[in-house]
């Protein structure tokens, strides 16, 4: 994946202007950071999604998300994947350093959302925990943005699988053709295509740690697309080796123990998880 470094960008004018938590945006400065060295310690593992931006109206296809875990910060501006390190203690809240980030192109509306959050996010220089939500404010109290907890049950959940890893150390795309699926039931088991097969088995989770299998499957031999045997395969050697999961958006990545990414993919609608549910004949 390439990354960049993401510089402060200029935020574009806009029309809109959004009211943001009038509450926080009239805060003394003096207050606000009262409130960052109250809630520094409760931002660690914890997972957002963006509903309001200073100037800006969201865009409702295009969701920025916002991570903290082990010191660091990470998710989506809507279009683009950003990481970097944060600072949060008595003196406040802020970035260390650059963020770094991939290069895709998007539409020009989501670009000017993602720019508009990434100078928020850099800017940002308190966060307090209010009512349940997180608002990010300015050395003068002035709320930039205001985030809300992110949905991380994966428990009756379904997935379409987008990459997996092929056990030389790469994740890499589906086979074009093919289609890989997981569905985390309510009651403890875990039930999808690999592409030819349906697997099942159950599965434990406490927090980020899951444990998955073992596993079943069928044991069909399909030839088309070609390779999709050994891709199978990969797939349902990756799954057991999870241990680590992360819910972001839209978006899940099942790693290893050693951190390492296993599994990526992307929530399913309800028209697809209707239409890719196994039929009872073809469960394991």
């Amino acid at each position: 994946m390439t990354m960049m470094i993401l510089k402060r960008p200029c935020l574009a004018a806009v029309t809109v202007v959004v009211v943001l938590f009038a509450a926080s945006a009239s805060m003394s400065a003096t207050d606000t950071r009262k409130e960052a060295a109250a809630v520094t310690s409760d931002l660690n593992d914890t997972a957002w999604v963006l509903s309001e931006l200073v100037d800006t109206a969201l865009l409702p296809d295009s969701p920025v998300t916002l991570n903290f875990a082990d010191g660091g910060v990470y998710g989506s501006d809507g279009c683009n994947r950003y990481r970097g390190g944060y600072r949060a203690d008595a003196e406040g809240f802020r970035l260390i350093g650059s963020l770094a980030g991939t290069q895709m192109a998007c539409p020009e509306p989501v670009m000017r959302q993602a720019s508009a959050f990434i100078e928020a996010l850099s800017s940002a220089r308190a966060a307090q925990l209010r009512e349940g939500r997180l608002i990010l404010s300015d050395e003068d109290g002035r709320a930039l943005a205001v985030l809300d907890p992110q949905d991380r049950d994966l428990h009756g959940t379904a997935w379409r699988v987008t990459g997996y890893n092929n056990g030389r150390q790469a994740v890499v795309s589906l086979l074009a053709g093919s289609t890989m699926t997981a569905k985390f039931g309510d009651d403890g088991n875990v039930v999808g295509s690999a592409g030819c097969n349906v697997y099942s088995g159950p599965y434990t989770i406490s927090g980020r740690a899951i444990e998955i299998g073992p596993l079943l499957s069928t044991q069909e031999v399909c030839d088309q697309p070609e390779g999709v045997m050994d891709q199978e395969a990969a797939f349902l050697r990756a799954l057991p080796q999870v241990a680590d999961v992360r819910i972001e958006g839209d978006r899940l990545e099942l790693r290893d123990q050693a951190g390492a990414l296993m599994v990526t993919a992307a929530r399913m609608t309800d028209d697809e998880g209707t239409a890719s549910d196994p039929h009872p004949e073809d469960e394991p």
